[in-house]
């Protein structure tokens, strides 16, 4: 994709130059770590503002998020709505038929079929890219939603009898209108709660 001066929007880490070309896959690193806006517009530009967002709000209705409606790539306009049913809908997606995105959102996809990440000082605003149990997600932040997070984790679930070996159990955890400053702790909270009462059926 040729990156042209449309395409350069404000965002959070400015990654992009006009007149550059990069591959749709490397756009995928600055827009689902650092919520890139011209990644997203870079993105859109390829099939045109109109075709990507109808193809967007196809795929959702295709996924049953018959609550979720797009009107632009990154997330800025107020018409952008979604609720946390279709949101879990997307996490069951990406867990069975789509890991590497969640690869990547939890930092661990550094090679792909395509070669290496064309970033290389990217940074993860998804908040758990440490926790070993963190399988991927993403943090977003919206006027009406105020600080967000899709996660999923993994957690124990006790020993398969037949293996004897650990078994873990993905779960997903949706916040909306949380604060900057308590999103992480929101989200920790939680989890810890999930794995102090979870008994693994």
């Amino acid at each position: 994709i040729t990156i042209s001066k449309w395409m350069i929007i404000p965002t959070s880490k400015p990654r992009l130059k006009a007149e550059t070309s990069i591959s749709a896959m490397n756009l995928l690193y600055p827009l689902l770590l650092e919520s890139s806006n011209e990644a997203a517009m870079a993105l859109t530009g390829y099939l045109g503002q109109e075709n990507f967002i109808g193809s967007m709000n196809q795929k959702a209705q295709a996924l049953g998020m018959v609550n979720t409606k797009f009107v632009d790539s990154f997330g800025g306009g107020a018409g952008n709505i979604s609720n946390t049913e279709d949101l879990f809908n997307l996490a069951k997606y990406l867990y069975n038929t789509r890991s590497f995105i969640l690869n990547l959102t939890a930092g661990k996809l550094k090679n792909t079929a395509y070669g290496p990440a064309a970033f290389s000082n990217l940074e993860n605003f998804n908040l758990f890219g440490d926790d070993p149990a963190f399988i991927g997600g993403k943090i977003d932040k919206t006027e009406a939603a105020g600080e967000t997070m899709l996660a999923i984790f993994n957690i124990e679930a006790g020993i398969d009898p037949l293996t004897m070996l650990g078994v873990k159990r993905p779960i997903a955890i949706i916040v909306l209108n949380s604060d900057a400053d308590k999103i992480k702790n929101d989200v920790q909270t939680i989890f810890n709660w999930v794995k102090a009462n979870y008994n693994g059926r």
